[in-house]
């Protein structure tokens, strides 16, 4: 069995071997993990870490001098983006919020990379900016809300087609297709997609099992 590396990224295409002396990373604790697994793996590779969470000014500055840097990967938390107002349930159904949350999270996405993009856009860095994994069950209210704003999974796919137009826009920044990369691996796996407050999707399911 191929492995999964070299399914979505074949070896025997690989022209010239790459020397990459310094990376920074910027994001949330996910991207701690992540610094955490490239430090292991490339331990002659200086990996600096910018923890970034909400909307806020990057530093005029990285740990070390922009022009050392190979590449600086991007992170942002879907989390800060949409909010924890989608666990009450009965707001996240609810037209008014649900188009609230919605603005509010793209225009969310917009800043935060417009932020975490700083040293790309005033030193042409080269960038890698992370989309979101999408949760691999709809998480809705009802079945007619399937794939509809009030459907979270929905939601996350129209971030990360925002995520593409954003990164667009931009030179020398292209997007890390971590959904793609999920979808390959096998999302369950790895990720957690309970959804026990979404009560009114956990009571059909129960009763569902019933017949």
């Amino acid at each position: 069995m191929i492995e999964i590396g070299k399914f979505l990224f074949p070896d025997d295409l690989e022209v010239n071997p790459v020397d990459i002396k310094n990376a920074l990373f910027i994001g949330s604790c996910m991207t701690e993990s992540y610094v955490k697994k490239f430090r292991e793996n490339k331990p002659d590779t200086n990996i600096d870490y910018v923890i970034f969470n909400n909307v806020a000014d990057m530093p005029n500055s990285p740990p070390r001098p922009i022009s050392e840097y190979d590449f600086q990967f991007v992170q942002v938390p879907l989390r800060h983006i949409i909010g924890d107002i989608v666990v009450d349930f009965s707001k996240f159904s609810n037209p008014e919020t649900n188009k609230d949350i919605i603005e509010n999270g793209r225009n969310a996405l917009r800043l935060m990379l417009e932020s975490a993009l700083k040293y790309n856009r005033e030193h042409s860095l080269l960038t890698f900016v992370q989309n979101f994994i999408v949760p691999q069950t709809p998480v809705v209210a009802g079945l007619a809300a399937r794939g509809s704003n009030f459907d979270l999974r929905a939601i996350t796919q129209s971030l990360n087609e925002m995520i593409n137009e954003i990164v667009s826009e931009y030179s020398n920044a292209y997007v890390v297709d971590a959904e793609m990369i999920a979808s390959s691996m096998g999302k369950r796996y790895f990720f957690d997609d309970t959804y026990t407050f979404f009560y009114p999707w956990r009571i059909f399911l129960r009763r569902l099992a019933h017949f």
